[in-house]
C-alpha cells in the first residue's frame, strides 16, 4: 500500500483531474436535464462524469480500494482502503453559475478517516489534511 502522503498525492491528482473537466464544462441551463436527489439537492451528468473520472484515477492507482461515491456508488461501504468522493460539492452554486464549489475527497482505513481534501477549482485552492499531522491550504 503506498504511504499517507502518497494517496494525498493521488488524491490531489484526481481532484485535479476533474477540476479540469469541470472548469470547461457548461452547466446544463435547461433545469429538465438536472436531476434532484431531494429539495434543492441537483445531480447533473457533470457530477457523475467528474465522479468516474477521480473514481477511474484512485482506482487504477489503488486496485485494493474502494469507492464510496455521492453521485454513482452511495450506498456502497467496504473493508480495507475505501475513497469516499463528492465530486461536485455545492451543484447548486455550479448551475447558477456561482464560482464556489468544491471537489472532496476523504480516505478511509478500516473504518477510519485518515485523511482528506477539499480542492476548490475556480480559485485553484486545495485544502487538505492528514489525521495526526495537521490541516494545510495548498
Amino acid at each position: 500500500m503506498l504511504s499517507p502522503l502518497n494517496l494525498l498525492d493521488l488524491a490531489s491528482c484526481a481532484a485535479q483531474t476533474a477540476a479540469g473537466y469541470i472548469r470547461s464544462a457548461s452547466p446544463p441551463s435547461d433545469p429538465a436535464d438536472w436531476t434532484t436527489k431531494g429539495a434543492a439537492d441537483f445531480v447533473t451528468q457533470v457530477d457523475r462524469t467528474a465522479e468516474r473520472l477521480i473514481s477511474d484515477l484512485l482506482l487504477a492507482e489503488t486496485p485494493e480500494s474502494s469507492i464510496v461515491g455521492e453521485e454513482l456508488s452511495p450506498g456502497l461501504a467496504a473493508e480495507g482502503l475505501v475513497w469516499i468522493v463528492d465530486p461536485l460539492d455545492g451543484t447548486t452554486n455550479f448551475l447558477h453559475g456561482i464560482p464556489h464549489f468544491a471537489i472532496s475527497i476523504a480516505l478511509e482505513h478500516f473504518g477510519k478517516v485518515v485523511a482528506g481534501l477539499v480542492y476548490q477549482p475556480i480559485n485553484d485552492e486545495m485544502y487538505w489534511a492528514e489525521k495526526g499531522r495537521g490541516a494545510w491550504l495548498n
